[in-house]
């Protein structure tokens, strides 16, 4: 080759992009390849493979890459000797690349080697297959249906995901119509809504990329309905016109579920809150008025409207009560109960009645008070007629408490001396058998173990003198049922002790803890999913919004064109295009975002900063972010290098892309070799973040996870890691921006591990489950109040289904004499009443026709004659109201002991008889001289017609003016000072004739002996006085005739 040819092939050399090394092939003394020499390199390779030319010429290929053994030295002899070339990839792990090999002979021992660098393509290709199971991952675990229709409603796509859902596959449903796949009701409301919505489109005034929710009920394929909430967007073409519809559906059976049994047990409440006797109130933290019911609006004759808000304190209570209520209600947090204290309220009239007050507190999950609920029991009328029977005699209380557990004592070495028999039903021995036993035959040796020792230490607290003799301790024990099966109790414990408080033994109760102990091993084998999510391609990604600007573009596109991401961001990706590829490209564009069919690879140029054309290929999809905003996102490759790769990545990239955008779930990718956290945009927006509010590290997710929760995140995390839980699934809460927290469902898997079999990543999601926890919570806080009253109450309680108790509160145990709940849930009301009624009707029969009568929907309130365990009748006030929970009708009872009630009604109704039919005339005036009662005898006495015409008036107007100077007046200052007087009144008639009378007049006083008025009987002695007057006439006229 002459001089000039020479420099033409050096320049050549020295300017390719490939790598080129010429090898000449070195052999041993056999004739055998031993290793080959480098004669020659370009640049390029330099550059690729980090090594100096003038350092590698001459030298041996063992040498320069140090390497005992020259690769590929057979294969590189036989291509040699065969003269046909072949092509190979090669990994270097010293400087981790990847090349493209294709190894030519030049003739005799000599050969070429030209490659280039794909280590980009395959780490693509690593990033392909895991973004592969990412959408494997994502499409079996989505707990949502994504799919896109046309505006026949006919599906176009939809995710496999509808055959755990619906039962259908996506095959199936795409050859169904919209009225085959969900209810008429549902077709129609979800037809009107697009209507509406296309007809909100003709105004040109709405936001184009809105999306609608709307709740459906679809068909599953077995024939039952499922109610799904659906969240659709418009699919439109390039001209903003609708072509069709895309979004997701969401089985919400179990929303629909929890808002059911919230509003059941709220309306359970409701009920009783309003049909209780007694006055009940929902009172504020602060003190004030939430919610009081018609008993309490009844007394007080208030309006609802007059007394809600106030403060409760100010409103309703005495002033002789407000201090007393007030320290209370102080001791009420730490207390958390208010019991039988009796205070005095005033009407809105300024009537003051006698309430015995019970309460007691809601706290929330931190423990602070919510609110309290408050029961006032009315003993106005009780007092009264406690002071009219008996003045000082002490009411009886109405509550007690009953004991339904197994009551148990032992002596010192735990041998059983008295068991109740309630142990058959908890262990199925009888009193008996169990004594007959050890407590190694029927505790578990854990148990056993856990047990003794506690009692031991007791025992050996016990000699240092320095603890409560009266002190008690707690512990779970496993014990075995008769049948084989172990049963969970929780053990109260004392220590028996004789005259000298010497331990002679143990005495206990044991609650049967089972049921509580498999709800809490349900919880905690709950199943858990994981589902993981790695962050899309770093390698010529762009994402485009409806009006063509970038919205993202990465660093690999960046540098490809030259521009900052900034400069990127916002700009017409038409801009980017030469001239000759500006239709194609806006073409495809266009018929791509109106659903038509086009290539999904094309070739076209694009233009870099400094004016460069180079040639590209492009992978595009339209997609939707989690608000329903249509976006391009598109990957642009070197079609030279990266071709084949990026086919394959776009098509892998699209179908997540799709998924992802539907789903309202934040992404992290944890790396665990360097403790960094990779958090997407939607991971920072669906807690309320801006994008990027927070660095990538693990310790920004500690710092925003509630202290209470984060050990059990993380080590449920750490425990996954090692290998030591099968799946990650996580609940805790999250702090928002503004302070608060809100609630997640952390879920993940490890993706990649090194060559130890080491986990390296650690991918997963974050969904938002606030509102299923605040539902939670509310059921809670129903169910709560609803027990706060039901046991409060004084007054025996019951739900009855058909004509059977299946539930009661405490206070009916002691009325009914009885020992535990069992001993009345299964039985009939006239178990507990006598054969027959005071009326003389059977029990039986005519407690069927009160709870008939009360399911049909009318209300019963009678008297009614019970007994109790030990045979003893009783009276009560009996009402019988219909509630309906989980849509069955029961019958809510509300028993009230009025024996005592009916006992004082019939003595003052004795003596109301005895007053009314007396033939003396009895009246009582207050200590002014006013009428408040006249009796039928004093009335015809005075020649009135009516009882009532002397109401009010004073009592001078039955005396004449001269009788009430001379007599009336000092006879009334002899009662108020001795409390009593009797002496003969003159008394005048309605007509003015006179007649005396005898009048025995007794001092009425208050509870404090403070005189308040007079009551006074009056004998007509007109007779009398005639009769005298007849024997004295005689007796003068006889001793005139003597």
């Amino acid at each position: 080759m002459n001089g000039e040819g020479e420099d033409v092939y050096h320049a050549l050399f020295g300017s390719m992009t490939l790598g080129v090394i010429i090898y000449e092939m070195v052999y041993d003394d056999g004739g055998n390849p031993a290793d080959y020499i480098i004669l020659d390199v370009n640049q390029a390779c330099e550059r690729l493979l980090g090594i100096k030319r003038e350092n590698a010429l001459g030298r041996p290929a063992t040498k320069v890459y140090g390497l005992k053994r020259a690769p590929h030295l057979e294969r590189f002899h036989e291509m040699i000797s065969k003269g046909k070339p072949f092509d190979s990839e090669e990994c270097f792990p010293k400087i981790k690349k990847y090349f493209a090999c294709s190894s030519i002979p030049l003739g005799g021992d000599r050969f070429t080697v030209i490659f280039k660098d794909m280590t980009e393509r395959k780490r693509m290709e690593e990033e392909i297959k895991e973004q592969k199971e990412r959408y494997r991952f994502l499409t079996e675990n989505v707990v949502e249906i994504l799919w896109t229709t046309d505006m026949d409603l006919r599906v176009t796509y939809i995710s496999p995901s509808i055959e755990k859902v619906l039962g259908f596959t996506p095959e199936e449903r795409k050859n169904q119509t919209v009225d085959e796949t969900m209810t008429p009701e549902s077709l129609r409301i979800l037809i009107e809504l697009i209507q509406e919505e296309i007809e909100r489109e003709r105004t040109g005034e709405v936001d184009p990329d809105r999306s609608v929710q709307i709740e459906v009920e679809y068909y599953h394929k077995d024939g039952r309905i499922v109610p799904m909430e659906i969240r659709a967007k418009a699919l439109r073409d390039e001209k903003g016109n609708i072509i069709g519809f895309y979004g997701s559906s969401l089985d919400i059976t179990e929303k629909r579920r929890a808002e059911k049994r919230v509003m059941d047990s709220d309306r359970r409440f409701y009920q009783f809150f309003e049909n209780a006797p007694d006055y009940c109130y929902i009172v504020s933290a602060e003190g004030r008025i939430l919610e009081i019911n018609k008993s309490a609006l009844k007394a007080l004759d208030y309006g609802k409207g007059e007394i809600i808000g106030k403060d409760m304190i100010d409103t309703i209570y005495s002033e002789q009560s407000k201090k007393r209520v007030r320290g209370l209600i102080s001791n009420l947090e730490e207390a958390g109960r208010i019991r039988n204290e009796e205070l005095t309220i005033v009407t809105k009239g300024n009537e003051t009645r006698t309430i015995l007050l019970n309460a007691d507190v809601v706290k929330d999950e931190e423990g602070g008070i919510l609110y309290s609920i408050s029961i006032q029991r009315d003993i106005t009328r009780f007092k009264e007629m406690e002071e009219e029977i008996k003045r000082g005699e002490e009411k009886y209380r109405l509550l007690t408490e009953s004991i339904a557990e197994v009551i148990w004592t032992t002596d010192m070495e735990l041998n059983v001396t008295y068991i109740s028999p309630t142990v058959k039903h908890v262990l199925g021995y009888t009193p008996e058998e169990r004594k007959r036993l050890g407590l190694k035959d029927v505790a578990a040796p854990a148990s056993l173990k856990r047990l003794t020792k506690l009692l031991s230490e007791e025992i050996e607290r016990e000699r240092t003198g320095e603890v409560d003799p009266d002190r008690s301790v707690q512990i779970e024990v496993e014990y075995y049922h008769k049948d084989g099966h172990t049963v969970w109790v929780e053990e109260k414990i004392k220590a028996l002790r004789n005259e000298k408080g010497t331990i002679v033994g143990f005495i206990g109760s044991s609650h049967d803890i089972t049921e509580k102990r498999k709800a809490e091993e349900r919880l905690k084998e709950s199943e858990e999913r994981y589902r993981a999510i790695v962050e899309n391609s770093h390698d010529g990604i762009l994402l485009v919004d409806d009006s063509r600007r970038l919205l993202y573009t990465n660093e690999t596109l960046c540098e490809l064109l030259g521009y900052t991401r900034k400069e990127l961001v916002g700009k017409d990706f038409i801009d980017l295009l030469d001239s000759d590829s500006r239709e194609i490209v806006l073409d495809r564009y266009k018929r791509r975002q109106r659903g038509e069919d086009v290539p999904t690879r094309y070739e076209f140029s694009i233009l870099t900063k400094n004016g460069e054309k180079r040639t590209v290929e492009v992978s595009s999809a339209v997609i939707t972010d989690t608000k329903g905003r249509k976006m391009t996102v598109a990957q642009l490759l070197d079609v030279t290098e990266r071709k084949l790769a990026e086919k394959a990545l776009k098509l892998s990239r699209e179908r997540l892309d799709l998924a992802m955008s539907v789903t309202n779930e934040g992404i992290w990718d944890w790396d665990l070799t360097t403790d960094t956290v990779f958090y997407d945009p939607r991971y920072y927006t669906m807690a309320g973040y801006e994008v990027d509010a927070f660095p990538n590290t693990l310790e920004e997710f500690r710092k925003r996870v509630h202290p209470d929760d984060i050990d059990r995140v993380m080590d449920t995390a750490w425990e996954y890691i090692r290998g030591e839980r099968e799946r990650y699934r996580v609940e805790f809460r999250f702090r928002r921006p503004d302070g608060s927290w809100m609630w997640i469902l952390g879920r993940g898997r490890i993706v990649s591990r090194d060559e130890k079999g080491k986990p390296t990543r650690f991918v997963g999601t974050h969904v938002n489950i606030t509102e299923r926890k605040e539902m939670e919570i509310k059921i809670k806080e129903s169910e709560e109040r609803y027990r706060a009253l039901f046991d409060q109450a004084s007054d025996a309680i019951f739900m009855i289904d058909g004509a059977i108790f299946i539930d009661c509160n405490r206070a009916t145990i002691s009325m009914f004499g009885l020992e535990r709940m069992e001993d009345i849930i299964g039985h009939h009301p006239w178990e507990f009443s006598p054969e027959r009624q005071p009326d003389g009707r059977d029990s039986k029969k005519k407690a069927k026709e009160y709870i008939e009568s009360a399911l049909n929907g009318d209300p019963q309130r009678f008297y009614w004659k019970h007994s109790r365990k030990d045979g003893t009748e009783f009276d009560t006030d009996v009402s019988l109201s219909r509630v309906l929970v989980a849509g069955k009708s029961y019958v809510h009872a509300i028993v009230r002991d009025i024996t005592k009630q009916r006992r004082a009604s019939e003595r003052i109704r004795i003596l109301s008889s005895v007053v009314e039919q007396s033939l003396e005339g009895i009246a009582i005036a207050d200590l002014d001289g006013n009428i408040l009662f006249t009796n039928p005898a004093w009335v015809r006495m005075h020649g009135y017609d009516s009882e009532e015409e002397l109401m009010g008036m004073h009592l001078s107007i039955f005396h004449t003016e001269d009788q009430f100077r001379k007599e009336v007046e000092p006879f009334n200052m002899k009662v108020l000072r001795n409390g009593f007087n009797m002496a003969e009144v003159g008394h005048r008639r309605v007509d003015g004739t006179t007649f005396p009378t005898l009048m025995t007049t007794t001092l009425l006083r208050n509870e404090n002996g403070e005189p308040i008025g007079f009551a006074g009987i009056a004998t007509d002695i007109t007779s009398s006085k005639k009769a005298e007057e007849t024997i004295r006439e005689e007796r003068n006229r006889a001793e005139f005739y003597l």
